[in-house]
């Protein structure tokens, strides 16, 4: 899945030294939350890469090294990218929500697809 790592409120667009060294890590830890009939516990393990849990320990990472990861959806984008193209170029809302959209949440993107979606009717 497609993240967003922002820093300070903005966008990393630019791999720091930081970012780099965890992307080019070999194996990273890994917090788990379990279930069971007594309660939660949590669980910390070092994952390889290669694991199926790797990129929940990059993510992790990240996010301890002071940065914020928000999974993107590029096929709800797109989805909007394509219904505004039937939009006017000088239709100032296009303009406004091509310049939001990837920095949108999730939520924001549902909500806004659902009103795109009544209005491309």
């Amino acid at each position: 899945m497609p993240w967003n790592i922002k820093k300070s409120g903005k966008i990393v667009d630019k791999l720091t030294p930081e970012l780099e060294n965890i992307l080019k890590s070999e194996e990273l830890p890994v917090v788990q939350d379990f279930a069971s009939d007594e309660g939660f516990s949590l669980s910390e393990a070092t994952i390889k890469k290669g694991h199926e849990l790797f990129p929940l320990a990059v993510r992790q990472a990240i996010e301890r090294a002071g940065f914020v990861v928000a999974e993107t959806h590029p096929e709800m984008e797109s989805e909007i990218r394509d219904i505004l193209k039937t939009f006017s170029d000088t239709n100032e809302d296009k303009k406004d929500i091509l310049s939001r959209l990837p920095k949108m949440s999730h939520l924001e993107q549902t909500l806004l697809l659902r009103e795109l979606r009544e209005v491309d009717k």
